[in-house]
């Protein structure tokens, strides 16, 4: 009776030890591209639905695909959250990412997912600048009113930008910019002092040399994304 009750005990804490293990905290590693507080929240509501712990660490686009590259032969995460669509293309041309079929991909308008599942938008912004009214107004400076404007030279060495071989965001900007003037512009002409050129016709402006311009076309003309792959 007694090696009974002994089997009994030792039956018990197995499995007790088992059920244990399975309900401890499951962790997953993330780089992150969103500002801090907004990673900071939605990685803590993902915990408070899941059980889940992230370990994040905030990048720039440009440092997560470095990282993500170096680490290639071990990867040290298993997801990236944020950055802009034209990154999450280069790493995916790169080989650096998986595709992953999101349940909630359905949600998601096709052209702002891949079609191989190697990333999804989480949302859609414009490409804008900032003007410092105050300041405008002590240099006595008329506020510019398009990209074009802010290249005169009224505002040299007054435009700040963030370098574009680490902000996805500057990168995608310059992009931006090249797709939008490549695709129509205007020069003088013999006949009527201004003609219009297509695209095809035009060279494209090498990209910075920190990156690797993504062979597929983004799907977001003007506009910035950010993403996440897995």
């Amino acid at each position: 009776m007694k090696k009974i009750v002994v089997l009994a005990v030792l039956v018990l804490l197995c499995v007790t030890m088992i059920a244990g293990n399975s309900l401890a905290a499951e962790k997953v590693k993330a780089y992150t591209t969103m500002e801090e507080p907004l990673a900071k929240a939605l990685f803590e509501q993902f915990e408070k639905e899941t059980g889940i712990v992230v370990e994040w660490v905030r990048l720039s686009s440009g440092e997560a695909v470095a990282r993500i590259e170096a680490e290639k032969a071990n990867p040290q995460a298993s997801i990236w959250v944020g950055g802009v669509g034209t990154l999450h293309i280069d790493a995916k041309n790169k080989g650096l990412t998986a595709p992953y079929n999101s349940r909630m991909a359905g949600s998601i308008p096709d052209q702002f997912r891949d079609p191989e599942k190697f990333w999804i938008g989480l949302y859609v912004g414009p490409i804008a600048f900032c003007i410092n009214t105050n300041r405008s107004a002590e240099l006595n400076l008329p506020l510019p009113a398009s990209w074009a404007d802010i290249v005169k030279p009224e505002y040299e060495k007054k435009v700040r930008v963030a370098n574009p071989g680490t902000s996805g965001t500057a990168y995608n900007m310059v992009t931006t910019l090249i797709r939008v003037l490549a695709t129509t512009r205007t020069r003088p002409s013999t006949s009527s002092r201004s003609w219009t050129e297509a695209s095809t016709s035009t060279p494209s402006p090498a990209p910075p040399p920190a990156r690797t311009v993504p062979s597929e076309k983004s799907p977001w003309p003007s506009a910035t994304s950010t993403t996440w792959s897995s």
